[in-house]
């Protein structure tokens, strides 16, 4: 249902599986509201028919009554008709009787009237028709009071029932029903004076009876009661013909423009609505999720991000291999595909790698990251293959005494390792092994031993990479993980470049702010930063492209997702534990 605005047109419509049910629904709702809306209307002339046919009823008996007396007494008294003189009293006490009747049934009359003016709730219009009833003054109210009720009617249609518009209207309706029950009052009064005044001339009529015979007294009075029910009888007829008539010509205040006519086209719903609707959702909906992942992310997924945390240069970015990689990297994915993007970027790290210490001849370089997880080894394993590639002599050392896996890469015993030699239980040559990859020498951790700190805070672990530095190139440190323990401390010191691996996906924001603080607080200006593992990802990707820092060549990069474990779990036990989802993949 709808009403157009600024009009009194209203508007049906209803929606069902049925077209046919709702068109007969609407057409019966509207039959029956413009039905209600004539019968409100025609409450009052309904009522005064109702009233009128009431009196008739009992003045029907009264006449019936009447002339069968009068009938009985000229049979038995054998009267056929009256005398001049006896005719002259019967008129003259005819019409003051009918006279006398006339009045009560205005007091009648006016009492229904009033009666329904002091109670209409509804505030429907009174269609009584007063002329030669009451006093004129009476019906010129209930004019007014009819043409106030229209008027705040229509006030409805545009202001609300709380106005003041409308409320003045009330104010004057409720002057109008006052000043009609005083008129009512003052007609009442003076019928009755009148009616007092009649009943002495019929008094006085009645006491020259006397002088007639008594039969012929008997009939006359008999025939005036009959003259006087019939008369006030016919009167009655008369109103209630009129108002009949006014009942008939009040129409209903709504009209049908149109009737309901059904629709066997389906309206809902649409097909077509619904999946554009449905495209238009899912296309909200996931253009929301990726700006709430991205505002919620906690990891680093590029370079511009690291530069925006740290003042700490960037050497490289090695990006993510694309296959899949054995767990304990027992191939150097640098040599395996030396042609890929992700062997590029590692030589690129390479390169810019001599652009650091470029003083020495022989360099310490020390890689390290915040936790467990971010690439440490996996840099360091193919940082070291590359450099081979170009003849230099590289030896690896794998400082993490507590949890190196560089032994797999390798393919050699830890049996004995740089725990080993640290705590005087083996010498250098029997720690030291050749690799499958020419130039490249690789020291394993060893057992791992109770104190790991105090044997890298060891002078002997100083004198082992001096004495290295004699014989390599490049002697590359992978230590422990700085965020985790402080093993790599000491390793750090003594190191000539330093390079902390921060992985995409992974490493979080407050990593990119340790290679700082160390750089602070050991007052080391020879600390670089690679970011491991980026890759092209829409999800992640910034508004903008760069290049690489420092690469030979002009690619375009974006930053990914790369995350597949805990941030820093299963640093302290042997084997990383897989998760529940996983139980299908092998060890």
């Amino acid at each position: 249902m709808s009403e157009t605005k600024g009009t009194n047109i209203l508007s049906l419509s209803q929606t069902d599986i049925n077209p046919f049910f709702a068109t007969d629904v609407l057409n019966a709702i509207l039959r029956s509201y413009v039905s209600y809306d004539r019968n409100q209307k025609t409450v009052s002339a309904t009522q005064t028919i109702k009233f009128i046919d009431t009196l008739q009823q009992s003045m029907s008996k009264a006449v019936r009554t009447s002339g069968s007396k009068l009938e009985e007494f000229k049979v038995a008294n054998k009267v056929i008709d009256i005398s001049a003189t006896g005719q002259d009293v019967m008129k003259k006490l005819t019409d003051l009787e009918t006279e006398k009747s006339t009045l009560n049934l205005q007091g009648i009359f006016i009492n229904q009237l009033e009666k329904e003016v002091v109670n209409n709730k509804n505030l429907n219009a009174i269609n009584y028709n007063l002329q030669g009833i009451t006093d004129p003054m009476l019906g010129s109210l209930l004019g007014q009071y009819n043409a106030l009720l229209l008027k705040r009617e229509e006030a409805l249609a545009t202001y609300k029932a709380s106005s003041d518009i409308v409320q003045q209207i009330d104010k004057q309706i409720l002057d109008i029903k006052s000043a009609f029950v005083s008129n009512a009052n003052s007609q009442r009064q003076k019928n009755i004076k009148t009616i007092d005044f009649l009943d002495q001339q019929i008094a006085s009529i009645k006491g020259t009876f006397n002088t007639i015979p008594r039969a012929e007294r008997e009939l006359i009075s008999l025939a005036s009661n009959d003259a006087i029910n019939q008369k006030v009888y016919g009167y009655l007829s008369e109103k209630k013909l009129e108002a009949q008539i006014s009942k008939a010509a009040i129409t209903p205040g709504a009209t049908i423009v149109d009737f309901a006519l059904y629709n066997t086209r389906a309206i809902s719903p649409i097909h077509q609505k619904t999946y554009t609707s449905a495209l238009i959702i899912g296309l909200v909906v996931g253009i929301g999720l990726v700006f709430l992942v991205r505002m919620l992310n906690p990891f680093i997924y590029d370079k511009e991000t690291i530069e925006s945390l740290t003042n700490i240069p960037i050497i490289g970015v090695i990006r993510k291999y694309q296959d899949a990689i054995d767990e304990d990297n027992r191939q150097i994915l640098s040599i395996k595909n030396p042609k890929s993007l992700f062997a590029e970027s590692v030589r690129s790290v390479r390169t810019n790698l001599s652009f650091l210490a470029s003083e020495k001849a022989s360099k310490i370089v020390c890689i390290t990251s915040e936790i467990s997880g971010e690439g440490k080894s996996f840099t360091t394993v193919n940082l070291a293959s590359t450099l081979s590639l170009i003849d230099k002599k590289v030896i690896v050392i794998a400082a993490d005494l507590r949890r190196s896996k560089l032994q797999h890469t390798f393919k050699v015993s830890n049996l004995k390792g740089l725990s080993s030699y640290l705590s005087n239980q083996a010498e250098l040559s029997e720690i030291t092994f050749s690799t499958e990859v020419e130039n490249l020498t690789f020291i394993p951790a060893g057992p791992v031993p109770p104190n790991p700190s105090e044997l890298l805070y060891s002078d002997k672990m100083k004198n082992l990479l001096e004495e290295l530095t004699k014989s390599y190139d490049f002697v590359i440190v992978d230590s422990a993980p700085v965020g985790l323990v402080s093993d790599a401390i000491p390793l750090i010191r003594m190191a000539d470049v330093n390079l902390f691996v921060l992985r995409s996906g992974v490493s979080r924001y407050q990593a990119a702010s340790v290679p700082e603080r160390l750089s602070k607080e050991f007052s080391l200006s020879n600390i670089a930063i690679i970011l491991n593992a980026f890759d092209n990802d829409i999800l992640h990707s910034r508004y903008y492209t760069t290049n690489y820092s420092g690469s030979y060549y002009a690619n375009y990069y974006y930053y990914s997702d790369y995350s597949n474990k805990g941030y820093g779990s299963g640093y302290y036990s042997d084997e990383p534990n897989k998760k529940w989802w996983e139980f299908w993949k092998k060890k």
